[in-house]
This record gives structure tokens, sequence and C-alpha cells, in this order.
């Protein structure tokens, strides 16, 4: 999405069959943005759009096929080219800093596990194309842009994390003339002293996992690794063997058990290799959660949803205790003044019917006086 003012906002969206739109949020209304439309058809015609990106005025679509697709909102231009690779897994435009000539650049994550960098501001966006610069021969699973840059002379830095566990920073200067050649110089890598531990590249499957096993409680003693000369550090405590049931590093808690109790089990053998490498999570992390392990089951609902990045979710958690304490007190009160209410109403109902029994004992004893003074 790309804002235009401080209350409306514009965004984009694509079907797999290359249909797409433009709105714009204003406000509480939402609205056709009316762009400019291409006059030759955007629609994919030989593979499903696999990824897709937005920003005034580039809409970008990639399909399966790696064709790339951009339409500008603003003059209605568009083109194509064909990358002659695999298909398209994802599309990201650089930052943008005050005197930038160009807001059409992109990253592009091929299912074979390459990038390219694009520019579609420029004539020929293919032949100016930076195909996988500076890191020849690494498997990319996952790459995004570092918003750190300021000033137009400073280079792009791109983040990538490889199929080799490795976390790199790429400096891209696409505004330097250099030859072909001279695109893919050695890097000066530097190497940690100590693994990066983030569940967050884990696979799908074992990072959700690793995020169920924190929300049930799993002891301290689990996050110990085996290697005691782990890259030479003594940071790494040595940790007893681990063999038979795995179910024994759960804590014990007062809550009926979820499901079949064998899951547990099945969960911790998944992370066993990550737990004999220490990958799990840092000394930090673990001293972080030995402390709150046992502070009840909001508190490792928020640790964990703030491991993999969700810190809205672990606000939420962290004030959910309070929450449900303050409607349950607002509830009592409520009940309380009710009580309190139906208890007066009763007091002066009460009241009012001996106000009446006695008003009739005296109406009905002055009418017999007054019988009585007519007899005499």
């Amino acid at each position: 999405a790309e804002s235009s003012d401080e209350t409306s906002e514009s965004f984009a969206f694509a079907l797999v069959n290359g249909a797409l739109g433009v709105f714009e949020v204003h406000g509480r209304r939402i609205r056709d943005f009316r762009p400019k439309w291409p006059s030759s058809s955007f629609a994919s015609s030989d593979g499903l759009v696999t990824a897709m990106a937005y920003r005034l005025p580039h809409v970008v679509m990639g399909d399966r096929s790696g064709n790339i697709r951009w339409w500008d909102v603003i003059t209605g231009l568009s083109s194509s080219f064909s990358t002659h690779r695999e298909g398209i897994r994802r599309i990201k435009f650089s930052p943008v800093v005050h005197g930038d000539r160009s807001r059409g650049r992109i990253a592009v994550l091929f299912y074979d596990n390459t990038f390219s960098i694009f520019d579609l501001d420029s004539a020929d966006p293919l032949a100016n194309a930076l195909l996988h610069p500076q890191s020849p021969g690494t498997l990319v699973l996952e790459l995004d842009w570092l918003s750190t840059r300021t000033r137009k002379d400073e280079p792009l830095v791109l983040c990538i994390a490889g199929a080799d566990s490795s976390f790199r920073l790429v400096e891209v200067n696409t505004d330097t003339k250099i030859n072909s050649a001279s695109r893919l110089l050695t890097t000066k890598e530097r190497f940690r002293p100590m693994p990066l531990c983030l569940p967050i590249l884990f696979p799908t499957a074992h990072a959700l996992a690793l995020r169920m096993i924190l929300q049930l409680g799993v002891k301290p003693s689990w996050f110990e690794c085996n290697n005691s000369d782990k890259l030479g550090s003594n940071s790494f405590k040595e940790g007893p063997a681990t063999f038979g049931d795995l179910r024994s590093y759960m804590i014990e808690t007062t809550l009926p058990p979820i499901g079949d109790s064998v899951v547990a089990e099945l969960l911790l053998k998944v992370l066993e290799p990550y737990r004999k490498d220490g990958c799990i999570l840092d000394d930090g992390r673990a001293s972080l959660y030995s402390a709150i392990v046992n502070k009840g089951t909001c508190a490792r609902f928020a640790f964990a949803a703030a491991i993999f990045g969700d810190f809205q979710e672990a606000l939420f958690w962290l004030q959910l205790p309070q929450a449900l304490q303050h409607s349950l007190d607002k509830s009592t009160s409520r009940s309380s003044e009710k009580g309190f209410e139906s208890s007066v109403r009763g007091d002066s109902e009460q009241t009012s019917t001996l106000n009446r029994i006695a008003s009739s004992e005296r109406s009905a004893a002055r009418n017999v006086a007054n019988n009585t003074a007519v007899i005499f």
C-alpha cells in the first residue's frame, strides 16, 4: 500500500489468473482508485500469478513461468519480460529516499532459490539486472531490504537468509556503472563465534512445533545442549544425553491435558537436532524463558509470540489477565449493586406494606369509635 496523505492510502490485489484491482481507503470509505489502465491486456496468459508487489506508481506481478509484468497506474504504461528462470516466489521493492532517481528497483526471489535485482525504470531492466550479486552458489530461502538508508548516495542493503543457515547483508549499488565481470567480487564475510538462534527461520512445521512446546511449557534444562565444545565456546552448557521418553522435559501444570500426551513427545523429537546444535534459543532468551515458564500460560504464550516477532499478540497475552480481572471485578460490582438495590427495594416495599396495615388499623379503630358515639 502507498499513502497519499494522512487520511487515505491505496492498495492493490491480484488473483492467480492475473486479474487485479487498485482501491483507495479514504477515512472509512473504500473506493476505486481510478487508475489509468494499460492499453493492452495485463493478465498472464501462460502462467498463474505467484507473487505481487505494489508501490505507487508501480504494480508488479510475477508468475510461475518466470515472467515479470509491471504497470504504471499514473501513466497507464505497462511492460513485461521473461527472466528465463523458474517461477517467481517473492517481489520486494527497495526503500526510497529523497533524491532517488528510481522508484522501481525490485529484488526478485525465484523458486530455484536464486534471486536478481531489476530496475523497472530503466530502459532495459533485464539487460541491467544484477543476477545473484555477491553471493554465488548460495541458495536463498528468504530476502528483504534493510530500511536503514537515509541518503541517496548510500548503498542499498539486502538481507538474505540462506539454506546453509547463513544470514547475509549484501550491499547493492546500482548507480555505479560497472561491468558484469566486476559485479561478482568476493565479499568480506564475518562469521559469528556463536550460531545465530532465530527460530523464525526454521521450516514452518518445525517453527510451529517449537512455538507449541514453548506455549505448553518446557523445563529450562531442555535448552542445555550436549556439545560442550560447540564452536569452541563455553556458553553452551553440557546437558545430559537424551534417551527414552522426552516428555520428562515438559513442566507439570494443573491444567487438563490437551489431546494425546504423545504429541509432546513427537514435537520434542522433531526439535532434537536443533537442541543438540544449540540453535533453539541463545543464553539470554533461554534465561528469560526459565524466569517466566512457571508464571502462567499467558506469560508463556506472550514469550512464544515475541520470539516469532508477533509483538501485538504478545501484548495481547500480557494484558489478558488484567483485562479478565477488570471484567470480573466489574461484573462483581454490578452484581453487588443489583443485590443492594433489590434489598433496598424489598425494605421499602415491606415498610410501605406495614404503613398500609397500620393505616387500615387506625381507620378501623376510628370507625368503631364513631359508631359507639352514635349509639350512646
